[in-house]
Parts: C-alpha cells; structure tokens; sequence
C-alpha cells in the first residue's frame, strides 16, 4: 500500500537541502472525486521550474492540503488516493503553482457510483405497436418490448423533490414512433407511470447549422440527461418532461467538438463556424523529460498535454493544464512510493494536445472519467465550451 508520508518526508529532506537558495512560499489544493466530494488521501507534490519535487503533502478528510511551492512551479496531484499496486488506474493532473497565498481546485475522476434501491417503477401505458420501448430515469434507460414492465430505481434516479422523470420512447425500425413521459411520486418505494394516451409528434426546436457538423441532442431534467440522440435540422421536445435545459454536442471531424449547454427551453438553435475553435496541426517532440511543440494562438483559453501509457503496476493518464501559448513542458518527477507506482512516459506514451476555450482559469480543473480525454473545464449552465485537438501517435 502507497505511504504517502515516505513521500513528505523524501521530498521535505530535498526541500531543506534547496532552502537557502530556493524560497518557498504556499497555496492551498482542494481535490475533489468528481464534482464536489473531497478525494482524501490524495498525493499532491509541488516541483520547480525544472521538475524537481519542491514538497509532497497527503489531503485530509476534506480533500485539502497546503503545500510549498516555488515560483514558476508546478503541482501535480493524483488520483484516487492512496493508490496501491492493485489500482488499475491512476489519474494525475498537472498544473501551473497559482500565486502564493491562493487555492487550486482538482476535480479528478468521480468515484464508483454505489447507489442504493429506492424502490420500484411499474411502468403500463396503453397498448402501442413498435419494435422496442426505452424506459429513460435519467440516471438509468431499460429496452423492454411489452408492458407492464417492473424497473427497479435506485437512488441516483430520484429528482431533488423525490419524484421520478419518465421517458418512454417506442421505436420501429430504429426511429421514433410514439412517446410518454412524465414525472411521478415515489412513495413506500412504489412509483406508477400510467398515462392515458401515446403523443406519436412531439414539439420541435429548429437547428440551423452551416458545418456539416454531427449534431447530438439531449434533454435536461433535474441536473439528468434525456431523450440523447442524434439529430440534424430539428430536436424533439417530449411533452409531459419537465424540461429544465438541453444540451447540443456538435463535432467537427475527429478533432473539433463544441457542447452547447441550454438553460430552459429553446426556441431555435444555430450552429455556424464561429462555434468552434480553429483546428489543430501541431509537430511534437520529446527528448525523454521535456515535449516541445510550435505556439498555437487559436482564441483557447487553456491548453491539455495529456498522456497514457500502461506501466507494470496501472494504466496511467496524466493531464498537464497549461496557458494557451505554452511551448513545452517539462515532466515532473514524482517522489517516494508514487514515482514507483508511476513511472516517467516514454516515448510511446499515447499523446494528445488539447486546446479548451470555456470559463477555465488553470486553478479550476475538471477530469470526467478515470480514463480517456477530458475537456479540463466544466461545462457552463448556459453556453459553450468548444475544444481543438491534435492526436500523436
């Protein structure tokens, strides 16, 4: 098991040993396991401007640690905490030391979901004929071919005000036939949707889009997502879903993506070049510790080094959140038990260069999955975080 005071107490030695002509001054790190639970015992280890450790600190209960740094530094911290050679893997993230005095916020990868039973869905509308019926819960959809059909729910699925969204789509033949839904009581653990009648049209947003770009489409009710599908010049409005926003993805080739969050109910939507941010071509080389690359001004506000490779104890995936007109970077050393859990990438590491434009100020960082790319930036409630990407193999 990972002893993350082996690495405080390495790191520290090395920082006493620098004192004299390095000082150091202090931030504030909060890690968090997706979006607001704290990631306790998590590694945070703070570098110079040549990639040595500076400190190595373990955050508490509240996923908070305050650590030493240098000027033009780094900190880098990983997740989940307290790895082990059985973690089969590990997320880190990387990013500039803000000033001295200030906090960084690290949302890494959210944690398992372990939801519990909140009851059961009897689902039994009128008879209709189609090929198949998705029941959507928001947190859950089920494929059922008759009715009445038995859900169990669990505790994901049940909204802030203890009801259950419904969304029930018949299709044939892949398409759209019919639809139900609405918003329903649980109650002892019981829920029952039974509306009167099939809705076989349903209200439509007009989409205007100039780019030829792949359009997917998604409902919002109560912070869950609906009715995600692909569209082209219309999206449904599903009467009877409590709509409180929608979500667009719009994705230019492989290496251009904008997601446009709604807030409420749309009247239209337009999609046109300036949506997305300019593509990306870049040459990238590594000597071995530091990538180098040509300066890339495309309007982002933050650029993503990010990497993966599989080592002999994890899959690893490292993010390193950088300004817009970064060159290079340099790759920190870890120290203690975590360098043994993650050692240095090669080059054969999977390498992609990610340019975000959203609300990000490179002390505010968003990782969505364990694995694979991140956007670093959440998505705003209303508007767009539009990325530019370039993959090297």
């Amino acid at each position: 098991m990972l002893r993350p005071m082996r690495i405080a107490v390495a790191i520290a030695a090395l920082a006493a040993c620098k004192a004299s002509s390095h000082p150091v001054d202090v931030v504030s790190v909060y890690a968090f396991a997706g979006d607001t639970a704290p990631e306790m015992q998590a590694d945070v280890v703070s570098h110079d401007a040549s990639g040595q450790p500076v400190d190595g600190q373990v955050t508490d209960g509240s996923g908070h640690a305050e650590i030493a740094i240098e000027a033009g530094g780094t900190i880098t911290v990983a997740f989940p905490g307290a790895p082990d050679p059985t973690t089969p893997a590990i997320s880190l993230v990387t990013v500039l030391a803000p000033a001295a005095g200030t906090e960084v916020d690290i949302h890494g990868p959210p944690h398992p979901a372990s939801p519990g039973a909140a009851g059961v869905l009897l689902v039994e509308p009128p008879a209709f004929t189609a090929d198949m019926f998705s029941i959507q819960l928001g947190c859950t959809a089920t494929t059922v071919t008759s009715f009445p059909a038995s859900i169990d729910v669990s505790t994901l699925c049940v909204t802030s005000d203890a009801n259950l969204d419904v969304l029930v789509l018949a299709r044939t033949g892949g398409q759209v036939t019919g639809y139900v839904a609405g918003r329903v009581p649980l109650a002892d653990g019981f829920a029952m949707f039974q509306p009167p009648a099939w809705q076989t049209t349903a209200p439509q947003v007009p989409i205007t889009s100039s780019t030829g770009a792949r359009l997917f489409w998604s409902l919002v009710s109560d912070h869950m997502p609906f009715g995600a599908d692909v569209v082209t010049t219309t999206a449904p409005l599903y009467t009877g879903l409590k709509i409180d926003g929608a979500r667009l993805s719009a994705t230019l080739g492989q290496d251009r993506e904008t997601t446009r969050a709604i807030a409420g109910v749309p009247a239209s939507v337009t999609i046109d070049a300036s949506d997305f941010l300019p593509p990306v071509t870049l040459t990238l080389s590594f000597d071995g510790r530091t990538y180098t690359w040509a300066a890339n001004d495309i309007g982002a506000d933050v650029m993503n080094l990010h990497l993966e490779y599989d080592a002999a104890t994890a899959h690893i995936v490292w993010d390193v959140v950088l300004p817009p007109d970064a060159t290079g970077f340099t790759m920190p050393a870890l120290g203690g038990d975590l360098s043994a859990l993650v050692p240095e990438p090669t080059a054969t590491a999977d390498t992609t260069l990610q340019y975000v434009q959203g609300v990000n100020d490179g002390v505010n960082v968003y990782l969505e999955a364990q694995t694979g790319l991140s956007t670093v930036d959440a998505l705003p409630t209303d508007g767009e975080l539009r990325t530019a990407r370039t993959h090297v193999p």
